[in-house]
């Protein structure tokens, strides 16, 4: 296969915060791309051949990843960008936030980050994550400037492991 340059092509940010989450909502177009950060978590193992605790490990094991997605929009829909405000909350009043000590996987209060895009010229680009947290600040500002609106969302693998994301078209 030759060494070529890559694109995704434009990106559009898909939210579904529905209950059921079978809805998919367009929430917009980023500034620059969207970011993804792939992170995966190890424990390492050591063992006699090699000193014991106080030399370098024998293996190490993989226990999961978990993938950050960055998403600084330039242009979006106010009313998903809501809707995402108000699923991190008890109630859509402004300003109120959740039982302190709710669980987001266990008690259902993820949701689902599609990234619909297609390179007409390759393969397809999506990603669907199914359980997501927006652990990160949600930042916009505010001025006589275009906004910009940086959602940071915390992309999970299932307990026990498994997809941490499909490639379905979106």
């Amino acid at each position: 296969m030759a060494i070529t340059v890559h694109r995704a092509g434009k990106t559009l940010v898909k939210i579904d915060v529905s209950a059921a989450l079978d809805t998919w909502q367009d929430l917009g177009y980023t500034r620059d791309g969207v970011d993804i950060s792939e992170q995966p978590f190890y424990l390492d193992v050591h063992g006699d051949e090699n000193g014991g605790d106080a030399g370098p490990p024998i293996d190490t094991q993989h226990l999961g990843e978990i993938h950050t997605v960055t998403c600084m929009l330039t242009k979006w829909d106010k009313t998903v960008e809501n809707a995402i405000r108000n699923a991190l909350r008890e109630s859509s009043t402004p300003g109120t936030l959740p039982t302190p000590g709710q669980f987001m996987i266990q008690d259902s209060e993820y949701f689902k980050v599609g990234l619909a895009a297609a390179d007409p010229m390759t393969e397809t680009q999506d990603r669907t994550y199914q359980y997501c947290i927006v652990r990160q600040p949600k930042t916009l500002n505010k001025g006589t400037k275009h906004e910009v609106l940086l959602f940071v969302f915390e992309a999970w693998m299932p307990a026990g492991g498994g997809v941490i994301y499909s490639r379905a078209n979106l």
